[in-house]
């Protein structure tokens, strides 16, 4: 992240990494779980 730049560290391959670890997580586990931020929502999972 840089000083003074909200969401710096996005778009540079950390979606396509969450995205695969929560569609594993939801399709492999029994339960819940719950992610908050507009950035999280987008994938409509949480």
């Amino acid at each position: 992240m840089r000083d003074g730049e909200p969401a710096s560290h996005s778009k540079i391959g950390w979606e396509t990494f969450t995205d695969a670890v929560i569609r594993k997580v939801s399709n492999e586990k029994e339960g819940s779980f719950s992610c908050s931020g507009a950035a999280l929502r987008r994938i409509n999972r949480c």
